[in-house]
């Protein structure tokens, strides 16, 4: 069952959360959507920042997904797979400072239930009683794959209430490369390019976490500068446009934004989006 699946998840995370543990400096995640599954292939750098040498590394990833394979510089690594926790083992002892690579593949569904393992049992079924919200889900129509589904690795364990050395977050530069998905529309954090048979995401700062939506969206974008605002919304459903004055209020300008401080220029803009929304 899912709680005996989450009390099995916190006995391990309690055993290894005092373990040494790598930071991830870098994720380059490329993932394909197929139906009700992803495909994924995750270039994960780790960095070893402990004071002493590292034999292994400890990763969590969502125990709904199945790894294929790990490889590093184009040869199979050894690993061992206990629910959500990876271990990773190293050829020679990672020294202190140095960096390795490794890419993950792997592929499934994520499974919801090991999520916020801080809740009780009582407590989630109160939280869904109330709000019928989902922390994610993958199916042909719709996807949703927040940080708390675990769907990429990390590094060391989730939730542990018996060590607090559990709780850290490495601040990491992901890229993410999305394909398929039978014309639904990703959305997630960073700049977004085009690329061939996809599009791509890349977030100007290192982010704790990233987070992917697709489905049947459109999209309106304002921008002036490097300000940008954009506003999904489900095809059909922009009835808070009005048809005849669609072209001109995405691009009429009253003031000389060229004028305007910086703040200004921002504010101007922000009301002149939210407009769309009357």
């Amino acid at each position: 069952t899912d709680q005996k699946l989450r009390e099995e998840i916190v006995v391990l995370n309690n055993k290894l959360a005092g373990e040494p543990i790598a930071r991830i400096t870098r994720n380059n995640i490329n993932l394909r959507h197929t139906g009700n599954s992803i495909q994924v292939v995750s270039t994960v750098t780790f960095k070893n920042d402990n004071s002493q040498p590292l034999n292994e590394f400890i990763v969590s990833l969502n125990p709904g997904l199945k790894i294929d394979q790990i490889t590093s510089e184009g040869k199979n690594v050894s690993f061992s797979r206990d629910h959500h926790i990876v271990k990773i083992e190293t050829s020679f002892p990672i020294s202190i400072g140095d960096t390795v690579v490794y890419v993950i593949n792997y592929n499934g569904s994520v499974n919801e239930s090991v999520g916020y393992l801080d809740l009780t049992e009582k407590e989630r079924q109160e939280a869904s009683k109330y709000y019928q919200n989902r922390i994610g889900f993958i199916s042909p129509e719709y996807v949703l794959l927040t940080p708390e589904t675990n769907w990429y690795p990390v590094s060391g364990v989730t939730f542990s209430p018996v060590n607090p050395a559990w709780m850290h977050a490495d601040f990491t530069r992901f890229t993410l490369e999305v394909q398929g998905g039978d014309g639904l529309v990703p959305i997630s954090q960073g700049k977004e390019d085009t690329v061939t048979n996809g599009v791509r995401f890349i977030p100007e700062n290192p982010l704790p976490g990233v987070s992917l939506v697709l489905g049947d969206y459109e999209k309106k974008s304002i921008s002036s500068d490097s300000l940008e605002f954009n506003l999904y919304y489900k095809k059909g459903h922009d009835f808070f446009v009005d048809a005849d004055r669609k072209s001109t209020r995405l691009n009429s300008s009253h003031i000389p934004l060229s004028r305007m401080p910086s703040s200004a220029r921002k504010k101007k803009y922000f009301k002149h989006f939210t407009s769309l929304l009357r």
